[in-house]
């Protein structure tokens, strides 16, 4: 049985691919995926305990469909049947896709199906993925990120789809020593957020924090004073749990000359006092 629930409507249709190209990728003569979008109801099954997608084709000749959906932690639910889709252009605006066991609030969900042939290529498969933060009704839910297009297109889970949203970014790539820079990360969804200053392996300096409900993260940090102008440091973007970093990534900066004091100007000498003469008689 193809899994869809015909009961719902479909908003936020989402086109082209929010991971690298703006367009779909296309190299298929069986199927094209034409949209991707969340699902909209009323309930919370729709958001924490079904991921039922909104998706978009032009299915010339199918004979299989398979779905996924994945947390952070890994894989929830999966299915695979035959597919009746040969010969449909449009919209399907409730393709089921299911969440067991019902994740908590706040849980970050991947959203994955295929529609095509049995061993899937680029050239007979197209694929459909959205990610997306689950809330207690579809208004609290948040897109994070969306793709369709031709097999391979795609990440496949939440855990990959996370890790394409990742990075960081700092105030200043040029500090002067004794200066104090922001590292500024996104696309941070696991517990912590952390920034360290490295010179080499040698740590610097730095923290973790909790990020914000957004994925982002702050954390300030030093150069220290005395570090020769034109050495090449680096601020490293960590994200994870206690104790196990998952996503890392780094930019590189390049510590310039102090700045000279600036010496004040000389104050200049005040006008000597006229007298002014006196006249008796």
């Amino acid at each position: 049985m193809r899994r869809i629930t015909t009961s719902l409507t479909a908003v936020a249709l989402m086109a082209g691919i929010l991971f690298g190209s703006t367009t779909p990728a296309h190299a298929n003569a069986d199927i094209t995926a034409t949209s991707v979008g969340k699902t909209t109801a009323l309930t919370r099954d729709t958001n924490c305990a079904d991921a039922t997608l909104a998706i978009g084709m032009d299915a010339v000749s199918v004979s299989i469909e398979s779905g996924a959906t994945t947390n952070l932690g890994g894989q929830l639910s999966t299915f695979q049947q035959a597919s009746s889709f040969s010969g449909f252009n449009g919209v399907t605006p409730s393709y089921g896709m299911p969440v067991s066991p019902t994740q908590p609030d706040g849980t970050i969900i991947g959203s994955y199906a295929t529609i095509g042939s049995p061993a899937p290529t680029a050239s007979n498969t197209a694929e459909w993925f959205l990610l997306y933060r689950c809330g207690p009704t579809t208004a609290d839910s948040v897109v994070l990120s969306s793709c369709f297009g031709d097999y391979g297109t795609c990440p496949k889970t939440a855990a990959a789809a996370v890790a394409l949203l990742f990075g960081g970014t700092v105030d200043d790539t040029t500090p002067a020593p004794g200066q104090v820079i922001t590292a500024s990360g996104h696309g941070c969804f696991y517990p912590l957020g952390g920034a360290v200053l490295l010179n080499g392996s040698t740590g610097l300096g730095g923290g973790s924090v909790a990020p914000n409900s957004d994925g982002t993260y702050q954390v300030d940090l030093t150069i220290p004073a005395g570090t020769p102008p034109g050495t090449t440091l680096q601020a490293r973007f960590d994200c994870g749990n206690d104790g196990q970093t998952i996503l890392s990534t780094a930019v590189d900066l390049t510590v310039a000359a102090p700045t000279p004091p600036t010496t004040p100007k000389a104050s200049a000498a005040p006008p000597a006092a006229v007298t002014q003469p006196r006249f008796t008689g």
